[in-house]
């Protein structure tokens, strides 16, 4: 059980406090009024050994104590499958809670072609989901001033004084570019998915949403390339205007097909006029 006191967000003690979302239990109080604070938690064995040994973990240590914020962090930027499996646990009660808990949510957001069946992301038990829902998601998140601070983070010290990079600007120095564009992002792969990208960028004074579903896996990173172009065609093509959303799979007369001249499953972006980029 946690030890939690209830604060206005005006009185907000930055360096702990989570918003309610993440609370287990206060429900008559909506963020982002009210904030709970947690004691730090423990990283044990006992949620070490059930995280699947082809998930990508950063490093966490058994024993030592963690924020909230730490793992919060560590979840967005780098990926963590520790640290997703330790707030669900600890947030949650167990994993399968947790997971209940984000079919639940995804219901509620209206995401109809979405299931969870596991909380890092892995194609065990054959999760699904749509490049359209996950951008619904994505907008429900940034709702939340938290996440929003946190997507948008490009690096972070936790802490214990470790350094936690966003998988996107770590992918950036790998391959030279410049990606100070995107404000913010979340990578992920799976076999079945390929490498994926959901992020934000802004032009000519408007913000984008992307999602990137199954690029290819290869040294190249070619949904970070992707998203670069996507910046620039728009950078080029609509000054001023918003465009609603397209398939990757209708985009290749407009340029837009990865370095192999394939094309992507899917990709959207979202904005306000509901301007077909096909028109």
């Amino acid at each position: 059980d946690f030890k939690t006191f209830l604060k206005s967000a005006s009185t907000v003690n930055k360096a702990l406090d989570i918003p309610c979302l993440i609370a287990p239990a206060c429900p008559e109080y909506p963020p982002p009024y009210t904030f709970v604070k947690f004691p730090p938690v423990t990283y044990t064995y006992e949620i070490q050994k059930i995280i699947p040994s082809e998930a990508y973990v950063y490093g966490m240590k058994v024993g030592n104590e963690y924020t909230y914020r730490d793992l919060l962090y560590i979840t967005l930027l780098s990926s963590g499958a520790d640290a997703a499996t330790t707030l669900a646990y600890y947030s949650s009660g167990s994993v399968d809670n947790h997971i209940q808990k984000m079919n639940e949510l995804s219901k509620k957001v209206g995401l109809n072609d979405t299931y969870y069946t596991n909380v890092i992301g892995l194609d065990t038990n054959n999760p699904y989901s749509t490049a359209n829902e996950q951008l619904t998601l994505l907008k429900y998140a940034l709702e939340n001033p938290t996440f929003k601070k946190i997507f948008e983070t490009k690096e972070y010290i936790a802490s214990s004084g470790d350094k936690v990079q966003s998988s996107t600007a770590k992918y950036a120095e790998t391959l030279n570019l410049d990606t100070s564009r995107i404000i913010g992002s979340k990578t992920g792969y799976t076999g079945q998915a390929g490498l994926c990208l959901i992020g934000e960028f802004q032009s000519n004074n408007h913000n984008y949403y992307f999602v990137i579903l199954n690029e290819p896996i290869t040294n190249n990173y070619d949904h970070i390339r992707d998203a670069l172009k996507l910046v620039n065609y728009y950078d080029t093509n609509y000054n001023g205007v918003d465009v609603t959303m397209f398939n990757a799979n209708n985009y290749g007369e407009k340029g837009f097909v990865d370095s192999n001249n394939k094309y992507v499953e899917e990709a959207i972006v979202e904005v306000n006029y509901n301007l077909d980029i096909n028109a």
